[in-house]
């Protein structure tokens, strides 16, 4: 028997140990129940849940005691045969960290991220598992790769060209259609100098044009306003065009180049442009036909009737010759020179619509040389030639062009005939509005009273004629010249009539007299618009405004139904894009500023002029309304303007860029290179802030700026 010292000790140290086995579990259990995670122990061959703790039972949506009668199948998404294989794994240590779907007590299924252990406890053999809840991540991390497979997709897929380069000109990344439209494979373009792809005779300036990119980049396309080209394997060059955009990677610096191949584009503007010759020689040909079927029936008419009247005169007088009828025949004869005058001056002007017509079917310029090469031929009076650089396909409109050949002919005609001279000079200058041409020799001269006008006897040089063409298309004429000194005959014509260039097609006349819309309909159709439509009320006018989508109106106030005023407010709420312009008989109509103030472009007087009508019209349509300063300061009262010293809160960032711009004196071609946009644009933007400023011109959008504190 052992001492009973020793049983005594042996029970004290049993004892201890229990102690710090119950402080232990004690511990373990409060660190198990209270911990945040979501905690489960699982029985490695069964699957049974032995212990959940609270946040496994807050996540699952189950009692705590609830789970403890559950198996691990009854949360898991996958087949129990699948289960049984991970709890072997991860007893067997090979596996203690992977990914499965759990449901909740909801229906919800969550991903969970799971980490799991074996452990022995109390004989039995458990696996700890600490459960995370990913499926948010998992989302983002699907939302991830989604976004960067519709990225690559759009990249790979994208119909034009997508080249990534870096700062040493090497190509790092190259898209589906860059091997379409270069020819090379994607192996065969990676890693090589962008050099490959580019037409030797272009590599300095591209080389230029890559480090002033790099020097400070940005958005643009590359070689603004240049004609760029490209290099196929085989090659062959092609026109594209090319916009870069700058890429951080990394921390480095990377630019995207999407090129477009533009030759079948540029096909088309050739063929374009060929129809517009061919539509050009035709209106020509058909203006020429015009003018020969006018002056036959005015022969006809004309011409004819007076020699008919003058031939029965004449055996008239013989009449009274023979019956000695002196004073009658006196009178009769008087008579007959007035007619016959009348007669030369109807002739003189035929010859000058004869002239219109005869040898002018050709291209300007080469009309103009046959011309000079016929007098130096002919005549041995020689002509210099000084015309454009590059000679525009048409220099004015047809009419504008017969015009103006019709008057260098006759200038060089009367230098030839009547300076003493043996040769000329003919300089034409071309800017976007005018065509001037100047004849000079340097023969014994003319004389003429003052520059611009003729004498009386000067009209033998055909003057008379060639100012009534300058006076025809609005143009000027001047002619310096001094005995012995030479002559400078100096014409100055618009390239364009006012009625050709009109800024608008469509127009829907609104207005309730019958005889005034009958006589706006020809004037506006003779001057090259198209009348979609006529309305005799407000009502008719919406209505046709919807269907017919005119580009502007002109719109009387006073009608029946609903009057103009009305009208406007409606269709400017619905279609504010439709210009429309009121047509009154007085700026002091009570409706008139009303009218303005709802979104009327401005207003026309029913008792202009045709050609001042269309001159207004045409101002107002591209947006340079002019307003009596009467009307003007109520405008500018009305809405504030003289007072602000804000930016004005009805102008686009664009416009406001624009507005900028004209503040600081640049021209709109100036100021459409700066902002990459062509100057129509431009100038369309310039007509929306007048507009919108209630501003007259150019010169009151500056002082505008400078007001406000805009430049």
């Amino acid at each position: 028997m052992p001492p009973k010292k020793l049983i005594t000790e042996e029970i004290s140290n049993a004892d201890k140990l229990r102690r710090q086995m119950d402080i232990s579990e004690a511990l373990y259990r409060q660190m198990f129940t209270n911990h945040s995670a979501v905690m489960l122990l699982i029985d490695s061959k069964s699957g049974s849940i032995v212990e959940a703790n609270q946040a496994a039972a807050s996540f699952y949506g189950y009692p705590v005691d609830v789970l403890q009668q559950m198996n691990i199948a009854d949360i898991s998404m996958i087949s129990p045969q699948d289960i049984a294989n991970l709890r072997r794994e991860i007893q067997a240590g090979n596996l203690n960290y992977f990914n499965i779907p759990h449901r909740l007590a909801s229906g919800e299924v969550r991903e969970v991220e799971v980490n799991s252990v074996p452990i022995e406890f109390n004989g039995r053999s458990l696996l700890y598992s600490i459960i995370h809840d990913v499926t948010e991540r998992k989302q983002a991390e699907e939302a991830r790769e989604e976004s960067a497979k519709i990225a690559e997709d759009i990249f790979e897929f994208t119909p034009d060209a997508l080249l990534t380069v870096n700062q040493t000109g090497t190509i790092t990344r190259v898209n589906k259609q860059t091997q379409v439209m270069f020819g090379y494979t994607r192996e065969e373009l990676l890693n090589q100098k962008i050099d490959i792809l580019i037409p030797r005779h272009l590599h300095s300036s591209h080389a230029q044009n890559f480090n002033s990119f790099f020097a400070e980049p940005h958005n643009r396309p590359m070689g603004a306003g240049l004609k760029l080209s490209a290099i196929k394997k085989d090659g062959s060059e092609f026109p594209v065009d090319i916009i870069l955009s700058p890429l951080q990677l990394g921390g480095k610096t990377f630019v995207t180049a999407v090129v477009r191949d533009i030759s079948e584009r540029q096909e088309t503007e050739r063929k374009y442009q060929e129809a517009q010759e061919k539509l050009h020689e035709q209106q020509r040909a058909m203006d020429t036909f015009e003018e020969r079927e006018r002056m036959a029936r005015e022969l006809h008419d004309g011409i004819g009737q007076t020699l008919g009247y003058i031939n029965m005169q004449a055996d008239a007088v013989r009449e009274m010759m023979k019956k000695d009828d002196k004073e009658n025949a006196i009178i009769t004869l008087a008579r007959l020179s007035e007619v016959a005058q009348e007669a030369h001056r109807d002739v003189r002007g035929y010859i000058k619509d004869l002239k219109d017509s005869a040898n002018i079917h050709h291209e300007f310029f080469a009309a103009l040389r046959q011309y000079c090469q016929h007098l130096g031929q002919s005549y041995l009076f020689h002509v210099e030639l000084r015309l454009p650089e590059i000679p525009p396909e048409t220099v004015a409109s047809a009419q504008v062009e017969t015009h103006l050949i019709y008057i260098i002919r006759e200038a060089l005609g009367n230098a030839r005939r009547h300076s003493g001279a043996y040769h000329a000079r003919v300089i034409i200058n071309l800017d976007d509005e005018y065509v001037q041409a100047v004849i000079e020799d340097e023969g014994k001269g003319i004389v003429v009273e003052h520059p611009g006008v003729e004498r009386r006897k000067g009209s033998r040089l055909g003057l008379g004629i060639m100012r009534e063409r300058v006076d025809d298309v609005g143009g000027s004429l001047r002619i310096e010249s001094e005995p012995d000194k030479g002559t400078r005959v100096i014409v100055r014509l618009p390239r364009r009539l006012a009625h050709t260039s009109l800024p608008f097609s469509r127009v829907l006349i609104v207005d309730d007299h019958p005889l005034f819309i009958e006589g706006l309909k020809n004037m506006l159709t003779q001057r090259g618009a198209q009348i979609i439509g006529a309305a005799r009320n407000g009502v008719e006018a919406q209505s046709l405004a919807r269907d017919l989508k005119p580009d502007i109106i002109l719109m009387d106030l006073q009608m029946p139904r609903m009057s103009g005023l009305e009208a406007t407010r409606l269709i400017k709420t619905e279609q504010p894009e439709i210009k429309i312009v009121i047509l009154t008989t007085s700026i002091a109509e009570a409706d008139l500023f009303e009218a303005l103030s709802s979104g009327a472009s401005g207003y026309l007087l029913k008792g202009m002029s045709a050609d001042e009508f269309m001159e207004r019209l045409g101002d107002i349509s591209r947006g340079e309304a002019e307003f009596s300063a009467e009307m003007a300061n109520q405008i500018l009262t009305e809405f504030g303007a003289k007072d602000s010293q804000t930016a004005p809160v009805d102008l686009t960032e664009r416009q406001l860029e624009i507005l900028r711009l004209v503040s600081q004196g640049l021209m709109y071609k100036q100021i459409g290179d700066r902002i990459f946009l062509t100057e129509r644009t431009v100038k369309y933007h310039m007509g929306e802030i007048l507009s919108r400023l209630q501003l007259k011109n150019r010169h009151e959008v500056e002082e505008y700026a400078k007001r406000r504190g805009l430049t």
